[in-house]
């Protein structure tokens, strides 16, 4: 289905400079946030979620926080034109149709590019003829929209995507300082599905006054989005058969006492042999083992809770540097052609995105796992030993962007290195803090989340950077747990970490904290381990706790409690390679760990898997 975008109203802004090199300069962020209610400034500091940032990061950009969430109920019939209807008066008067023309002669948005537009995505670049900020704010209807501040002299591309609503982003409004509000729209846009010709040439002839600023036809570059198909298929890979109508186990308000091991003293499944989970409607098979594979203990087994070990369309598994068919179970394919730090494709399901040796780690390259071709993206010269966020780090979903951290090989600094794969670009470079732990970019891609933390830890801290590794914010300041990057059931991009008795998770966007009520001191989760992979069912992640010995999946939500009993990895967690460190399937039906079945057994991997 084709989508067209109508440019409806701009307004006049400001005059001088389109370049977005850094993000230094605050005094225009302050003003701007001091004429919005929903965005605050802190001089001097990076914002922050309940505590000021460390002294190490105070020289960093400062941008106002992010604003709250508006509520975004769309409404049905909403359009663009509502920002228009003034027009009538110059149309009926020759006089005023002439005021437009010197209106558009001093506007701060010289350009502004269309990239992509579907039902809820709204991509828009935007080139300024001044330097300042610009405040921003979008939604299906003129009075309910979220709101977004985007810093000064940066590059100035706004990426919406709502997954809550409906109907489209039919609302786009930037700030007039002028009047220093929102009352003035200098932008307005309207998404429409086309079915017939008939409403393309109605929005076309409302911006007939402003085809002179040339900046109009850009709608013309909407066939930019042509791109986005390729980046955007990421439901668009076959599942496997296994996908389909999987009866997820019974929905439950709290996890419960009654859930605890009927089999705690059963004997060692064989290799590649089933057995039902009765308690959780799940079955559980033993996916690998040591003589098969030819392996040491603890070497059959998956990479991450963090990592994706599936294919995009699902029907192969990597486990221990095999690929397995995730039917037959059976090994398909033998040594992997790229190193231990890779990602599977989230589009192509034959492809790995990975770090290789030639002869030292700094090429990231594409690799045909079928074929064994290796096609080189990048060499990062003058650094060595790259890896994808120090080995926790994941593609966004859309295959374009990657963190990685290196060596350089000047200083011996590790060096965080934002790398756009798609256009072959580096977005930002930040020397990483001494006490590092992780990073990665989120799924959707656009932040970067870093843990600054070397336990035991003094000052750790989670931090969010744009994708260009600007504008940070602080997340959290204070000890960070076991966790992975997902979705709420709103949409929004989080960060869901499991400590001793709680689920809790921090919204990238803005901050906020909330902690999940299935569990509390009385009814402990336990330590374990999260892993939000399952994309195709968001609004969800998967744990696996050392209480109880507990695998199940939790909806990630600020107003539902609800948990899924999925079945017990029965891991005593002797050496960290024994720690189940579970990982979802991306349709969410399958759940991948390592276990040395109480102590009994190899280290091995177990999948559960949902009734069909």
């Amino acid at each position: 289905m084709r989508m067209i975008l109508a440019v409806m109203t701009m307004m006049a802004l400001g005059a001088c400079s389109p370049e977005f090199p850094d993000v230094t300069n605050n005094s225009a962020n302050e003003e701007m946030a001091s004429a919005s209610l929903a965005v605050s400034t802190t001089p001097d500091e990076l914002p922050t979620i309940g505590a000021a940032a460390p002294e190490p990061l105070t020289a960093a950009p400062t941008i106002p926080q992010l604003g709250v969430s508006v509520s975004t109920t769309p409404q049905q019939g909403t359009s663009a034109t509502s920002t228009t209807e003034t027009a009538p008066e110059p149309v009926a008067t020759p006089e005023p149709e002439s005021e437009p023309a010197p209106e558009t002669e001093p506007q701060i948005i010289l350009d502004q590019e269309v990239i992509d537009v579907t039902q809820t995505n709204l991509v828009v670049r935007f080139t300024l003829s001044e330097s300042a900020p610009l405040a921003v704010r979008y939604g299906s209807s003129a009075t309910a929209m979220n709101q977004e501040t985007l810093p000064e002299n940066t590059p100035l591309s706004l990426h919406v995507q709502r997954l809550d609503i409906i109907e489209p982003i039919t609302y786009f409004q930037a700030f007039d300082p002028v009047n220093n509000s929102y009352e003035g729209p200098i932008g307005s846009y309207a998404v429409e599905t086309v079915t017939e010709p008939d409403p393309t040439p109605e929005p076309a002839a409302e911006p007939e006054p402003e085809p002179e600023p040339a900046a109009e036809p850009e709608p013309e570059p909407v066939p930019e989005p042509e791109p986005a198909p390729e980046l955007a298929p990421a439901p668009a890979p076959e599942l496997s058969a296994n996908t389909a109508a999987c009866v997820f186990p019974n929905p439950e308000p709290q996890l419960r006492s009654d859930w605890v091991d009927p089999d705690s003293g059963a004997s060692v499944p064989a290799y590649q042999e089933t057995r039902s989970t009765a308690i959780s409607n799940t079955s559980l098979t033993r996916m690998s083992s040591n003589a098969v594979w030819g392996v040491a203990d603890g070497k059959a087994i998956h990479h991450y809770s963090k990592r994706q070990a599936f294919n995009a369309d699902e029907t192969l598994i990597d486990i221990g540097n095999r690929t397995v068919d995730a039917r037959t179970f059976d090994i398909v394919g033998g040594y992997i052609p790229v190193s231990g730090e890779r990602n599977w494709s989230n589009i192509d399901p034959d492809i790995m995105f990975g770090i290789y040796y030639n002869p030292k780690p700094n090429e990231i390259v594409r690799a045909n796992i079928k074929t064994g071709q290796v096609d080189v993206l990048k060499r990062f010269d003058g650094f060595t030993d790259c890896t994808f966020g120090d080995w926790e780090g994941n593609l966004s979903n859309d295959d374009a962007n990657v963190l990685l951290a290196c060596k350089n090989e000047s200083s011996g600094a590790k060096t965080l290195i934002s790398y756009d794969i798609a256009n072959n670009a580096i977005l930002g470079q930040l020397e990483a803090a001494s006490n590092f732990n992780w990073g990665s970019f989120s799924q959707r891609g656009e932040y970067i989340v870093v843990e600054n933390n070397t336990y035991p830890d003094p000052a750790p801290q989670i931090i969010r950077y744009d994708r260009y590794l600007g504008s940070p914010m602080i997340l959290l300041d204070g000890k960070p747990e076991h966790g992975d990057l997902g979705f709420d059931d709103n949409g929004d991009e989080v960060y869901v970490m499991i400590t001793w008795d709680v689920v809790s998770y921090l919204r990238l966007r803005d901050g906020a904290r909330f902690d999940l009520t299935i569990s509390d001191e009385n009814n402990r989760i336990g330590h374990g381990h999260l892993s939000c992979r399952n994309s195709n069912r968001p609004g969800w992640c998967y744990f696996s706790s050392s209480y109880k010995s507990r695998v199940g999946a939790v909806k990630i939500s600020s107003y539902a409690s609800v948990t899924e009993h999925w079945g017990f990895h029965r891991s005593t967690e002797d050496s960290y390679s024994a720690y189940a460190k579970g990982t979802a399937s991306r349709s969410g039906d399958r759940f991948l760990f390592t276990s040395n079945w109480q102590d009994r057994g190899e280290i091995n991997d177990y999948m559960v898997t949902c009734a069909k």
